[in-house]
């Protein structure tokens, strides 16, 4: 079965332009390094990868942050997809994860944040004086040696 071949369109007054499918785009970034197939497809699908960031996320400012991981992941693949596999579900995939990773980040640090200012409002320090005290004999100790 031969390749499909290129769509052709046309633009500001006719000229035609060869859009490259999906699949050749890829490959072209992936063996390549080609950073107009890089710039073509996050084009064909930004609206797609940013909805679907939004949707996970629930912000639009994290949702960019999550494209641009996910452009960069793809742009630093060095294996090319699956011929059998549709283009658009490996680039939402990529997307989904990197998502889940940044709202996972974002979560973790908010958790590290509320227990310092927990700490800070209590008074409570990270260890007591006598653990202090044990510490600094610790390292006196170590740099006499």
């Amino acid at each position: 079965m031969a390749a499909p071949e290129p769509v052709t369109h046309s633009l500001d007054g006719g000229t035609a332009m060869k859009e490259r499918d999906d699949l050749t785009l890829l490959r072209a970034i992936t063996l390549q390094r080609d950073k107009t197939a890089l710039n073509q497809l996050s084009e064909r699908y930004q609206r797609h990868m940013f909805n679907l960031a939004v949707h996970i996320l629930g912000d639009s400012a994290l949702a960019e942050d999550a494209v641009q991981e996910a452009l960069l992941s793809i742009w630093l693949s060095s294996k090319p997809i699956d011929p059998a596999g549709v283009v658009k579900n490996w680039i939402s995939k990529v997307v989904i994860y990197k998502s889940l990773d940044l709202r996972h980040d974002r979560r973790q640090c908010s958790r590290r944040e509320a227990r310092v200012a927990t700490k800070r409002d209590t008074g409570s320090s990270t260890g007591s004086a006598a653990e202090e005290v044990e510490g600094r004999e610790l390292i006196a100790l170590l740099s006499n040696r």
